[in-house]
């Protein structure tokens, strides 16, 4: 098992990956036997965030995440949902 990021995990915006990196990556996963390789969102996502800008942003960046991680092959993904910032869990959820 292997769990990676698939952008800088610290930047909102990662470089394009090309067609031919996927594949790579694809290859060498197979070559190496990983049985399963993990992605991890980026830290920056906070889908509870009560301020609007902050959410929107987050929604993006987690669909962009979702769209690597088809491009590489990887199935799974894991996610932190983020803080609601004092607002509450309800408010967090919503």
């Amino acid at each position: 098992m292997l769990q990676i990021f698939v952008k800088n995990n610290s930047r909102w915006v990662g470089k394009t990956i090309e067609t031919d990196e996927a594949r790579a990556f694809r290859r060498a996963a197979r070559g190496a036997e990983l049985r399963h390789v993990t992605a991890h969102t980026s830290y920056l996502i906070n889908l509870a965030s009560p301020v609007k800008a902050l959410r929107e942003m987050s929604i993006l960046a987690l669909a962009d995440e979702i769209q690597r991680c088809e491009l590489l092959g990887i199935r799974d993904l894991v996610l932190h949902p983020g803080a609601h910032c004092g607002e509450g869990e309800g408010a967090g959820v919503r």
